[in-house]
């Protein structure tokens, strides 16, 4: 399975433009973290996304969007007190299914 895109609201600040996505994840999480389309996250076929801000939290899993990489990445919450939270396993069953809202700020029309 893959990422599901839904678009909810587009609009634009200055030369960049913004787009309210629902994304629904799936089991096939990969160290490293998801790769995000910018075709489906409303950019178009050569959009770019230059910056994502997703739920902080989603079933018990926290969400970060990594700059270096371009990449979104979920963290395992259920690790122990006091240490740094462990990125989630390659292929969780877990992660299928949960919906998590991104604001993307990117170049592009879609």
């Amino acid at each position: 399975m893959a990422l599901g895109y839904a678009v909810r609201r587009r609009g634009s600040f200055g030369d960049l433009n913004y787009r309210i996505v629902d994304v629904t994840l799936d089991a096939a999480y990969a160290a490293g973290g998801y790769t995000l389309s910018p075709k489906d996250m409303g950019f178009g076929t050569n959009g770019v996304i230059v910056f994502v801000l997703p739920s902080p939290t989603a079933d018990g899993f926290h969400m970060e969007f990594d700059e270096a990489t371009g990449k979104f990445k979920v963290r395992d919450s259920s690790g122990t007190v006091g240490a740094a939270t462990p990125e989630a396993a390659g292929n969780l069953a877990a992660l299928n299914g949960i919906v998590v809202r991104m604001m993307a700020m990117g170049v592009g029309h879609g």
